[in-house]
């Protein structure tokens, strides 16, 4: 094996699991994060990711195994699904993380294993009640039962918040640069969210302005740096408005983008045009995914260049309930 061979071992490869970092896994996992991403953040081979990602599925036949368990996965994470109890095989294991430079955290022992937000995505609001409970001393056991997570959970989350290289310091490092009252850890936490959107107050405030000045949604998007999907969506998360046709009526769209095609099959799902997309990587299927617009799927495959090495499309039309043509 040449030294460049050995550099592309990722760090972690052939270490056990931890429960912080199946903890992590689930977190990105629901987040939408890609197996690439995931591997990274992990120190991980993307296969050894999907193999731990399989090994939450449910013990049941009728549940996907492989690439196929992975995306019936991922949405179940964001309501609550007990992986813990499909990994772990009932109760995980009693394991108490101890970093070094810091006193042994026993918030685990004899706690229930009731961690209802478990692969709930983080946001904002979650991420400023943390800072705000670090700064004001609270212990890491009573932060965790706050947000109703585990407290290696939201030690994860509180690294995010602190600069490259500073993130693998004893948490009481972390308290230090939190306490820090010109510290600007929503800066940092943009720039360590791999691949998340984030929205913030200031993001908010100009998606109200926006909605009350009926600003074209294709201008919105462009002034935010985000997609015209994203803006639609946050607006009903907002509260502004309750669907995506609403939002079309009142901020128009950009003509043949992805928002107008939702928006024609939420009109008249008897007829929409679809294209699906397959990768391929060394171990077999690696994503399938569909998109209402090519456009959306040949910026995926562009996305995936080095990590995908076969790509089939398929595009057709949506003629009835159980009708394809094309």
């Amino acid at each position: 094996m040449t030294p460049d061979e050995l550099e592309e071992v990722p760090k972690r490869s052939g270490v056990s699991w931890t429960p912080s970092e199946d903890e992590l896994l689930a977190e990105h996992l629901a987040g939408g994060d890609e197996i690439r991403v995931i591997a990274s953040a992990l120190h991980r081979s993307a296969k050894a990711i999907k193999a731990r990602a399989c090994e939450m599925l449910p013990d049941d036949p009728q549940i996907p195994k492989g690439v196929d368990g992975i995306g019936w996965l991922r949405p179940r994470m964001q309501k609550g699904y007990n992986w813990q109890g499909a990994l772990y095989k009932g109760a995980p294991p009693n394991i108490v993380t101890i970093q070094a430079g810091e006193p042994p955290d026993t918030s685990r022992a004899g706690e229930p294993w009731d961690k209802t937000r478990a692969g709930e995505p983080w946001d904002v609001p979650e991420y400023d009640r943390l800072v705000g409970e670090l700064r004001s001393g609270l212990s890491w056991e009573d932060v965790a039962k706050a947000h109703r997570r585990s407290t290696t959970g939201v030690k994860s989350r509180a690294r995010l918040t602190v600069p490259p290289g500073e993130d693998k310091q004893p948490p009481t490092r972390l308290r230090e640069l939190l306490t820090d009252p010109n510290y600007d850890w929503q800066a940092v936490l943009k720039g360590n969210e791999h691949g998340h959107r984030l929205w913030f107050a200031a993001d908010d405030a100009m998606l109200r302005d926006a909605w009350r000045e009926r600003t074209h949604l294709p201008d919105l998007a462009i002034a935010i740096g985000v997609t015209e999907v994203d803006v639609v969506n946050h607006l009903i998360k907002l509260g502004l408005a309750e669907t995506l046709v609403e939002v079309t009526n009142r901020l128009g769209y950009e003509d043949g983008g992805t928002v107008h095609d939702r928006r024609k099959f939420a009109l008249d799902p008897a007829f929409a045009r679809l294209t699906v997309l397959v990768g391929l990587d060394d171990d077999g299927v690696s994503e399938v995914s569909i998109h209402f617009h090519a456009k959306d799927a040949e910026n995926i495959r562009q996305s995936r260049v080095t990590s995908i090495k076969t790509w089939h499309t398929w595009t057709g039309s949506i003629t009835g309930p159980y009708g394809v043509s094309g």
